[in-house]
């Protein structure tokens, strides 16, 4: 799972040089890319604020799994 998770950051952490050059070269200056990475680490980060509550676990109880429902009888 962490690997999966990890992975995006892996991959667009080596094409942002590519990115950034390409916009420098279009552009003349990184501005452009700069704020758009602000933008986007604010999105990021505003993301986690939607995540919700972490799971309470209480020591002594274990998680069951709830039950199938019974078959009707007929």
């Amino acid at each position: 799972i962490y690997g999966l998770l990890y992975m995006p950051f892996g991959i667009f952490a080596s094409i942002s040089p590519l990115l950034y050059g390409y916009v420098r070269d279009q552009t003349g200056s990184y501005n452009l890319m700069l704020q758009v990475s602000m933008v986007l680490f604010a999105v990021g980060g505003a993301l986690l604020l939607t995540l919700g509550r972490y799971p309470e676990l209480r020591a002594g109880k274990a998680a069951t799994p709830p039950t199938p429902a019974q078959p009707a009888a007929a």
